[in-house]
């Protein structure tokens, strides 16, 4: 990142670079996730740069799903991006409240992931919890 551009425009930077890197994942072929892993590297370094704890965060999970995609299906990938997940669902209830979007959203990331690590009832346990969550605080004609 260019260190003498305002925060703001460090904060976009960053949002600019975590688009790019979703759009290019989204693509799914091996050279567009490596560029998608590229981006989100990038995302990941502008947000430590302006002090973006959960931007950190977010890029490290997308940085390690993307090199789970780009690598096949590694256990030791897999490993990192449940603690990932972990850390970010953590961190954002703390920070947000479970009642949020984002934490609502980042739970059932996280239930994914459990549910990928054969971590069923696990999984189970924390997408009822993240259903019933969302279905207290948007109500029941929420989609």
């Amino acid at each position: 990142p260019n260190h003498s551009l305002s925060g703001r425009t460090l904060l976009l930077e960053a949002v600019v670079y975590s688009s790019l890197g979703h759009i290019a994942f989204a693509e799914g072929t091996q050279e567009s996730i490596k560029a998608a892993v590229e981006c989100f590297e990038k995302f990941r370094d502008t947000s430590k740069a302006i002090g973006d704890a959960n931007g950190f965060i977010i890029a490290e999970q997308n940085v390690a799903l993307a090199m789970t995609k780009n690598e096949g299906s590694s256990s030791l990938r897999n490993e990192e991006l449940l603690e990932k997940n972990q850390e970010l669902y953590e961190r954002m209830t703390r920070d947000f409240g479970e009642g949020s979007p984002h934490s609502i959203q980042v739970g059932v990331k996280l239930a994914n992931t459990l549910r990928k690590a054969n971590r069923v009832i696990e999984a189970e346990r924390l997408i009822t919890k993240a259903a019933s969550i969302s279905l207290r605080v948007h109500g029941p004609d929420h989609r």
